[in-house]
């Protein structure tokens, strides 16, 4: 075939004007237009912005490795292309400079983090093949939570794999650990306990996965049982919120709320004993998880949970969850004290100390009305200098020229309650006390309260 049967060449007839010129040579031009688009878009797709950026992060220049971290953000705020975040993957495997803010991850994590942004399912192989190469925790917990964010069998399964994998690792034990390995391990447990929880709660796994997890669940709970167990105090409410304790406590009540999907009797040897706890946290979490297994605890031990404020909150969604509002006692299930439960709920979740019943009042209460009918808000006030235990009965109230912060609950729709689930979330507002506060707050933006 000749090649101007392909490409014609331009007739040698035209005149001298710039017209004619471009019509003798327009089909030629426009088959090389049309021949060039596809070539220069394959040269783009495969042209990588994250190759330089992986080379800058092995360079022993600190500098170098400080303008690579800020590229790499930019490119994950614009999401990486399918190929690029398989090379995040794939480098991530290998090894880097040590990390020069060990608080923030290493290169291996940032990668995957990156990655991350725009989960894929086929991602889901190349994790676990390379999962053993993940040479740290940080890169490790990436690995992991990334497949916790792609929604299908199999990565739910090599989830569990994994995590089965992890848990049996001597490494993970946190003796002879220093305070930032202890840290380190604990947040890493914590995504693992969250993520395998939520599979619970759903009833995701196999008999086989259910199988092979049961051990291990039980083991973890065992550990931090050891940890946890001996912490415990009769007197006072200060040790509940130290910061070593108040971290075995994250993970423990994981694990409790775990041992309610864990048949036999290993399991429920581990719940009864967290039922014993002087921690009411744990213990009515406890309560909690025996009741999935058809156990009903004694009325007065729900009745001490519904006494105090915050274990009130958690007594009710417990009860809520398993249709079981039967148990909750009468007498504290009205919204003002589910109201209180909430506020306290949230300050105690912001790290405020603890509370006595006596020392947090409701001043007002203010009604809007929306679409979705009338919606009740809840004005309390507390000492400024914080709470006291709702357990140290009797305990002298604060002094009465001591300033007041106030306190926000709600908004909960009026043909809902009594309930401790508001309608929004809203702020602890943290704004001091006055009596003109709960007309103040009402005219805010609905929006901004939010």
């Amino acid at each position: 075939m000749k090649l101007a049967n392909i490409l014609p060449l331009p007739s040698r007839r035209f005149s001298s004007g710039s017209a004619n010129i471009f019509r003798a040579y327009r089909t030629p031009l426009l088959l090389i237009f049309f021949l060039l688009i596809p070539a220069l878009a394959i040269c783009q797709k495969t042209s990588s912005r994250l190759t330089p950026v992986i080379e800058q992060f092995r360079s022993k220049e600190r500098e170098v490795r400080d303008s690579a971290y800020k590229q790499l953000v930019k490119l994950s705020m614009h999401l990486l292309t399918p190929e690029e975040a398989v090379e995040a993957l794939e480098a991530a495997a290998t090894s880097f400079p040590a990390p020069d803010y060990p608080r923030w991850g290493d290169t291996e994590s940032n990668l995957i983090i990156t990655a991350a942004r725009k989960p894929q399912p086929e991602f889901v192989p190349i994790i676990r093949r390379l999962f053993g190469s993940y040479s740290s925790l940080h890169a490790q917990r990436a690995a992991i939570n990334l497949l916790g964010r792609i929604d299908n069998e199999e990565s739910m399964a090599t989830a569990i794999d994994l995590i089965i994998e992890v848990e049996g690792r001597a490494a993970m034990d946190l003796g002879e650990k220093n305070d930032d390995q202890r840290d380190m391990i604990m947040d890493f447990e914590q995504d693992m306990y969250t993520l395998t929880r939520g599979y619970l709660r759903n009833h995701a796994l196999s008999s086989s996965a259910m199988t092979r997890l049961t051990p291990v669940i039980i083991s973890a709970a065992q550990r931090y049982a050891a940890l946890v167990g001996p912490a415990q105090r009769a007197d006072g409410t200060e040790w509940l919120y130290e910061y070593n304790y108040s971290r075995l406590r994250k993970n423990m009540t994981l694990l409790i709320d775990m041992l309610g999907y864990i048949p036999g009797d290993e399991a429920m040897k581990e719940l009864q004993t967290a039922r014993a706890y002087s921690d009411p946290y744990l213990n009515v979490l406890a309560i909690g998880s025996l009741l999935r297994h058809t156990i009903v605890a004694r009325p007065a031990e729900y009745e001490l949970a519904a006494r105090d404020a915050q274990t009130r909150w958690v007594l009710y969604t417990v009860l809520a969850g398993l249709k079981r509002l039967d148990l909750f006692p009468g007498k504290y299930l009205t919204q003002k004290l589910l109201a209180e439960s909430d506020l306290v709920h949230r300050l105690a979740g912001d790290n405020e100390p603890g509370y006595r019943q006596d020392s947090i009042e409701l001043m007002a209460i203010r009604t809007r009305r929306t679409s979705r009918g009338f919606e009740d808000y809840y004005f309390f006030r507390y000492p400024t200098h914080g709470f006291a235990s709702p357990s140290q009965v009797g305990a002298p109230p604060p002094p009465p020229h001591s300033p007041w912060d106030a306190g926000v609950a709600g908004p909960f729709l009026r043909s809902r309650i009594p309930t401790v689930m508001p309608l929004d979330s809203i702020d602890n507002v943290y704004d001091q006390w006055t009596d003109s506060f709960p007309d103040e707050y009402m005219k805010r933006d609905p929006k901004k309260s939010e």
